[in-house]
């Protein structure tokens, strides 16, 4: 369907998830990063209600989360492209550039899926990070518990090895990565 921007998609045998009716719907998932760009065509649905930012119109720093936010869940809109969950809601937590996930714990108290594509300079967690986890995980989503998703690759620059990032090894959260 979308081979020509999106070959990645069959790598990952999406279209088959799509065809049996599992596309995202009723789920949001929150990009926690540098910032989201609301007025991205893919990513219209942003939801400012659900997000923990004031920077939602404004560029973000690198665009990271922006690209990250398209993977995730962009829209079926012919545009750009599509994101694996395209019919999720999308919003956002600036934790990167002018924050930090350290200053804004409710970062990690938001959305059903919380994604988090940044790397942490530290091997450890400090006690406010495991304990926003903790909660999220045991009392997130009325219960249910928030599903926490890392990126393995952004991991501690001392020396570069993910199994030295604390956030990357949390019982609390999935580590993902690309081959």
């Amino acid at each position: 369907m979308y081979d020509a921007v999106a070959w990645y998609l069959a790598a990952i045998n999406v279209e088959e998830v799509w065809a049996s009716g599992i596309t995202g719907a009723g789920v949001t998932v929150l990009i926690s990063d540098d910032g989201v760009d609301a007025s991205h065509p893919d990513l219209a649905k942003l939801s400012v209600a659900d997000s923990c930012d004031h920077y939602l119109n404004a560029a973000a720093t690198d665009s990271h989360g922006t690209h990250c936010a398209a993977l995730a869940v962009g829209s079926s809109n012919d545009h750009c492209g599509v994101g694996v969950a395209y019919g999720a809601s999308l919003a956002s937590c600036r934790t990167l550039g002018e924050s930090d996930v350290h200053d804004n714990p409710t970062a990690f108290a938001k959305g059903d899926v919380n994604s988090n594509s940044w790397g942490e300079d530290s091997c450890i967690i400090d006690a406010a990070g495991q304990d926003a986890l903790k909660a999220g995980v045991a009392d997130g989503r009325g219960g249910k518990g928030i599903v926490y998703v890392f990126a393995a690759g952004n991991e501690y620059t001392g020396n570069g090895n993910t199994n030295f990032e604390g956030y990357l090894n949390s019982r609390y959260v999935m580590t993902v990565g690309a081959v």
